[in-house]
């Protein structure tokens, strides 16, 4: 492929990469590359995607699940979505929904005020949905993942707009109560994590995923710049062989170790918990743990207790 489309399929886009790089290019392999860079470009990530915003840049927030009105002064900021996109074969029905908070008083009758003091804006449909790095992992091992959310827009002097895919899902008594009681502690503000899961379900196939023009050459760009870099730090970049516990067992390092805090290592059963939830025998998820563990944290006596689930 001389030039690329205005939308790209993966093997479009690794034909083109393939040409343009003069290294072998394929889905997998643009995948690989798409989650590395998100992880790359949010070393400020803590559990759950909580960011906040101050200044134009990401920065670090405190390990709390209460917030307090100063701190929402700044921002909850998304995650950033990734260079790929899904592109369904017909529209998909989505609401757009705003922090109550951030909606003008008195509130437009055609707004409709639901649960976890968000409110629907108004209806729309998409052809195309953004991707993340936890939807990507799914694609990478398995072929497929399920979205709920497909985009998020910020609108200047509005706040945060949250595209869900309808129905929204079905919660029970108890999940509403939870949710109610999470949203006033953070004065009718819901983290993006809790406002993404009430989206109706979307299954996604590894066929479905694809690039634009504008993305694919940012990729390029990229691309090159990390290539440069590796080569001027001496570090042999890891392609060729590899097997699927070899990239489970990459993706463990990058979501429990990249950036931890030394203070607070990951618990072991945290981990081999979620090496198991992605195929990995109880014997060897004990094993990777320990091979990707740092050595200071293998001596032990690690109190550090898991954040409580909202």
């Amino acid at each position: 492929m001389d030039a690329p489309l205005l939308w790209n399929t993966l093997d479009e886009a690794a034909d083109w990469l393939s040409n343009e790089t003069d290294t072998k290019w394929n889905p997998k392999k643009i995948i690989d590359f798409s989650i590395q860079q998100y992880r790359d470009r949010n070393k400020e990530k803590k559990d759950n995607y909580f960011y906040s915003f101050k200044d134009g840049k990401r920065i670090r927030k405190a390990e709390t699940l209460v917030f307090t009105k100063e701190s929402l002064a700044i921002t909850l900021l998304p995650p950033s979505k990734t260079y790929l996109m899904v592109k369904f074969s017909e529209p998909e029905a989505v609401g757009w929904y705003r922090c109550r908070g951030d909606v003008e008083d008195p509130m437009p009758a055609s707004y409709t005020p639901i649960v976890g003091g968000l409110v629907r804006v108004f209806n729309s449909k998409i052809v195309f949905a953004d991707l993340y790095p936890k939807h990507l992992e799914d694609i990478y091992l398995y072929g497929k993942t399920t979205i709920s959310q497909p985009c998020i827009e910020f609108m200047p002097k509005l706040g945060w707009e949250y595209a869900l895919f309808d129905p929204l899902k079905s919660l029970t008594p108890e999940e509403v109560t939870s949710l109610e009681s999470y949203s006033r502690s953070c004065h009718e503000y819901l983290p993006h994590d809790a406002i993404a899961e009430l989206g109706g379900s979307r299954h996604v196939t590894m066929d479905m995923v694809g690039i634009t023009k504008e993305s694919l050459k940012k990729l390029l760009l990229d691309y090159k710049k990390t290539s440069h870099s590796t080569e001027k730090e001496g570090v042999i970049p890891t392609e060729g062989y590899t097997t699927e516990e070899l990239k489970v067992l990459e993706l463990a390092r990058h979501e429990f170790w990249e950036n931890h805090d030394p203070a607070r290592p990951p618990k072991k059963d945290v981990v081999v918990g979620w090496l198991m939830e992605r195929g990995i025998s109880e014997r060897l998820a004990n094993a990777m743990d320990t091979i990707v563990r740092s050595p200071a944290a293998r001596i032990g006596g690690n109190k550090q207790s898991t954040l409580k689930s909202k």
